[in-house]
């Protein structure tokens, strides 16, 4: 959805003929000024685009030029850091699916127990208003109020038990996506016009810094956050592998 809503900007009229990936995302780690990009061509016809902060002129910022091609390849790796396999992407939405299932069934009960208080709700609402409209041992405030109180506590059961399902099937959709869009975000990257390439920069990272020593920082959104370092972590504990080990999945693979 946010790269939809970014595609939308297409339309829009623009200030400028060019445009780069990571202008208007960017933020100096000095100053705090957004950081821009320009591009010049010298006298040999040679030219020269690169990113710098808004802040360098006016306010005497000390942060680097850094080239276009340099930080975007940068924006490019770190796509790379939270890439998963298809195949990781197929057995985790089978169990997701599955864990989800059994999940499910533990949550009917919360919703048995919410069914039982609509009923009762119901024959309170009916046994107060016919005491009401047959007796006089009802105060008219008190009656308002107990009216208003029941229906209130009705249409909060109503509204619970219409998102049985749809939480955990949102839950579910969301965490698929998640995870195919990790899968496919840098292949996109490669294929993907320059606005699209915004819109996934967008998607992953909740902000955008360029560091005093000219390179790039990303912190992911919690999804790819916790994707990154799950990947950094099963990097570290890869055992190196042994000759005798490489031979075996040989023949296994033959």
């Amino acid at each position: 959805e946010i790269i939809q809503d970014h595609l939308k900007e297409r339309s829009r009229p623009r200030g400028s003929e060019h445009d780069w990936v990571l202008r208007g995302l960017l933020k100096c780690g000095i100053c705090g000024r957004m950081i821009t990009a320009e591009e010049h061509t010298k006298k040999s016809g040679k030219v020269y685009s690169y990113y710098k902060c808004t802040g360098f002129s006016r306010y005497k910022c000390s942060q680097v030029y850094v080239p276009t091609y340099k930080l975007e390849q940068q924006a490019y790796d770190f796509l790379g850091k939270i890439k998963v396999s298809s195949r990781f992407v197929n057995w985790a939405i089978k169990v997701l699916k599955r864990a989800t299932d059994e999940e499910k069934e533990v949550y009917k009960e919360k919703f048995v127990t919410l069914r039982k208080e609509q009923d009762e709700i119901k024959d309170k609402l009916y046994n107060l208003q016919m005491k009401w409209a047959t007796t006089n041992k009802v105060d008219e405030e008190v009656y308002e109020r107990g009216v208003a109180e029941l229906r209130s506590r009705r249409k909060q059961i109503y509204k619970m038990l219409e998102s049985e399902d749809k939480d955990f099937d949102l839950t579910t959709d969301i965490t698929i996506e998640t995870f195919k869009f990790a899968r496919d975000a840098q292949n996109r990257w490669e294929t993907g016009d320059l606005m699209y390439r915004k819109g996934i920069m967008k998607v992953v990272g909740s902000s955008l810094v360029l560091n005093e020593k000219g390179r790039l920082e990303i912190k992911p959104r919690t999804p790819f956050l916790i994707i990154e370092k799950a990947l950094r972590n099963e990097a570290k504990v890869q055992p190196t592998p042994k000759m005798t080990d490489i031979r075996l999945n040989a023949v296994i693979n033959l």
